[in-house]
């Protein structure tokens, strides 16, 4: 095994220079102030783990894409930094006033204002059809 001990352009380190560490088995570590890339390329089954349980990965096999989140709390969805759902061990949670939206046209709206009580708007072509057996 080969270790690269130093690369130098003869100035000093800085806080924003690129820290790099290979280790034994490929794992490779980074530590940057700022990070400019313009591509990442990971092949099929190649992760990104993240946390220091690595506890929320990112995967894509041939046939799926997964994001995984098996630490303790909730996966997050957010826009602009404000959580718009949320994966909890009770399924799929929306927070007040936001909508789960269905078809191309917003369609059909599901959602719950916290003073004016639950929707279900259909705004689409057909009917609104709620079906069930005995």
């Amino acid at each position: 095994m080969s270790k690269i001990s130093e690369l130098s352009d003869g100035g000093s380190l800085v806080s924003t220079d690129y820290l790099i560490v290979v280790r034994s088995g490929g794992n490779v570590k980074v530590k940057m102030d700022t990070i400019n890339v313009d591509q990442v390329d990971l092949g099929d089954g190649e992760f990104i783990r993240l946390g220091n349980s690595q506890d929320l990965t990112l995967v894509h096999t041939s046939t799926q894409s997964i994001i995984n989140q098996a630490g303790v709390g909730d996966l997050l969805l957010q826009k602009a930094g404000t959580t718009k759902a949320s994966i909890t061990a009770n399924g799929l949670e929306f927070p007040d006033n936001s909508k789960a939206i269905f078809g191309a046209g917003s369609d059909l709206q599901i959602y719950h204002h916290p003073t004016d009580g639950s929707f279900i708007v259909d705004n689409g072509t057909g009917n609104l059809q709620l079906d069930a057996t005995d």
